[in-house]
């Protein structure tokens, strides 16, 4: 029986183990990471279970998308030139191009049928190619949000006031959610640096004091109905929690909070849809004095940023709240492939305003960082001996994907 290699988000950790347990009742041989973090042996064996795998199966969600690590399964996946059958568990905003011109299958809850087309999906799998020799290089090692932060934590040899500031109010939107331990772990630390203010390692010790809150995805408990004086120790809480942030806060913690509620609004009257609106709102959170650069490894956002609407709302809140204008910057990458879905080395990638790039042993080539318009279309020529010569024109959303697939033609001789 096949081998199935299945990648999924740690959001998605419920629907994918159902996954796994259909395609396993299926096929019998499902490989499914159970740690979902780590170092770089934990990757290592990752790709080399990738690379043993006859059929790449993709829990497609939202979170899957925005997640570094399945972005990169993906993207290794296809480099090695894997049958890739995406199954969605989740809702999706927009399907990256790689993704979009594969059929999918609907793995969803409303789906009645989700068993039944998960097995037509196997009975005629897409085609997996022999390995590449050489191999496409590796996928770097992922690191998440909160794995950057903890690195500053550690390895910063002076943080400001402001950064430790910054970084313990970061830390602790965490709390309650499934970065909880980790989140907890990294505040020690930063409460514990010889150079933390006293306030700052005041309100670090405050919040590790407190019990984890639920995750902010529960639905909120619902509360007892009882006298007016149960409610005085949250009344005393909040007032509390308003003296510490009159004490510490800082004017950029004012600031983005702000600018959440005029996104929101903004967002709202643009009928942009829930999801998009919290992926846009999270992302711009990040807004320091300093120029916000979106770039496309963060590939969900930067999406939508290049939506011209949202990309207009975000100036605007930015500039009502005294917060510099952001810019989107990408480092585009392809894979150039033939029709067949082979790497082709040696081909040349150009792109009038940024330049060129010749594809190596895998068939991928990386242009050089540069800032990107939003809803703008971009021009690419793609040419390689004994192929025909293809131009493609690609939005600037296009840019936000790990890796962009091109396909050239065999000349007929």
């Amino acid at each position: 029986m096949a081998k199935v290699f299945l990648s999924y988000s740690h959001r998605d950790k419920e629907r994918a183990e159902k996954l796994r347990d259909d395609v396993r009742a299926l096929l019998g041989s499902v490989w499914m990471d159970p740690r979902l973090t780590g170092g770089q042996d934990w990757w290592d064996e990752i790709l080399a279970e990738i690379r043993k795998a006859e059929l790449f199966v993709f829990s497609l969600s939202d979170d899957s998308l925005n997640s570094e690590p399945c972005r990169g399964e993906l993207a290794y996946a296809l480099a090695l030139g894997k049958g890739v059958i995406p199954v969605r568990v989740a809702d999706v905003s927009t399907l990256p191009p790689e993704l979009a011109r594969i059929n999918y299958v609907d793995h969803t809850d409303g789906n009645e049928n989700a068993q039944r087309d998960l097995g037509a999906a196997f009975l005629n799998p897409p085609p997996t190619a022999p390995l590449p020799d050489p191999l496409p290089p590796p996928p770097e090692l992922p690191v998440s949000p909160l794995g950057r932060l903890a690195d500053r934590v550690r390895n910063s040899e002076r943080l400001t006031p402001e950064e430790q500031k910054a970084l313990a109010f970061d830390l602790e939107t965490r709390l309650g959610t499934d970065d909880d331990a980790e989140a907890r772990s990294v505040l020690h630390q930063l409460k514990e640096r010889g150079d933390t203010l006293k306030p700052v390692a005041d309100k670090i010790e405050k919040a590790l004091s407190e019990p984890a809150p639920p995750d902010r995805r529960d639905p909120p408990p619902v509360e007892p109905k009882g006298d007016s004086t149960s409610k005085l120790p949250i009344v005393l809480a909040i007032a509390v929690a308003l003296v510490m942030f009159g004490f510490i806060g800082t004017r950029e913690y004012m600031r983005r909070s702000s600018l959440g509620a005029c996104l929101e609004a903004r967002l709202s009257s643009l009928k942009v849809d829930a999801q998009a609106s919290r992926v846009v709102i999270d992302g711009a959170s990040g807004m320091t004095d300093e120029m916000l650069e979106v770039r496309s490894h963060k590939s969900g956002f930067f999406r939508l940023m290049a939506q011209p609407k949202i990309f207009e709302a975000v100036s605007a809140c930015a500039a009502e709240k005294g917060l510099p204008d952001p810019r989107l910057i990408a480092a585009p990458a392809f894979q150039v492939v033939s029709m067949r879905g082979d790497p082709l080395s040696s081909a040349e990638v150009s792109i009038r305003e940024w330049g060129a790039c010749r594809t190596d042993g895998g068939g991928q080539c990386v242009l050089s960082e540069r800032p990107v318009k939003p809803g703008a279309r971009y021009q690419v020529d793609v040419s390689r001996s004994g192929y025909e010569p293809r131009r493609k024109e690609l939005p600037a959303a296009a840019f936000g994907d790990a890796i962009i697939k091109l396909e050239l033609k065999r000349v007929l001789p």
